[in-house]
């Protein structure tokens, strides 16, 4: 199972990066969004438990960085409650879908300045 999560964390973490990335066909400085969704990432390494009821949301749900980290090590230990680590498969499908669908949609839509 380590293995699994190892890759499935990884795909996780590259769909959301990608998403990220895709402003910078329409932004001149799309480093602050790249680099704002990688601080949100070292969110997901700590227990859930810290943050408030918004952080889990946006970790989970949102920007789900806690099915790289938190769940999966939360499952490998035997926690209680860490069965929703059984859901990285269907979290990293999601996200991949997103990010190919936004990736196409942003070449079409994209225009060189002509430099």
């Amino acid at each position: 199972m380590l293995i699994i999560f190892v890759i499935i964390g990884m795909f996780i973490f590259g769909g959301l990066m990608l998403l990220a990335t895709v402003s910078s066909l329409w932004l001149m400085e799309s480093l602050d969004i790249v680099w704002s969704v990688y601080l949100i990432h070292q969110l997901g390494l700590y227990p859930l438990g810290l943050y408030n009821t918004v952080i889990k949301v946006l970790i989970t749900c949102i920007l789900p960085f806690a099915f790289v980290s938190y769940y999966p090590a939360t499952y490998l230990l035997g926690k209680e409650g860490s069965n929703i680590a059984l859901l990285a498969p269907i979290v990293m499908a999601i996200i991949w879908f997103v990010a190919i669908k936004t990736w196409g949609f942003a070449l079409k839509r994209y225009k060189s300045s002509g430099s």
